[in-house]
């Protein structure tokens, strides 16, 4: 799923900059991954997922996730 939002952003920031605000996030919930901390992992990258739903809800012409 790291991999997936990732790849996504890399195309999706370019059309909407703003998205770059979940990096961080997306940063510490690698960390936490790498650390063995799946379950906070997993709470980051549900987070992210969720702005991300709601940035593609706003611009519907970002894609899928």
């Amino acid at each position: 799923m790291l991999r997936r939002i990732h790849l996504w952003l890399q195309r999706a920031v370019l059309d909407v900059p703003q998205l770059a605000e979940v990096v961080p996030t997306l940063r510490q919930a690698a960390r936490l991954y790498g650390e063995g901390q799946y379950e906070e992992c997993l709470s980051h990258v549900m987070a992210v997922g969720r702005k991300l739903e709601e940035s593609r809800a706003a611009q519907p012409t970002l894609p899928p996730l």
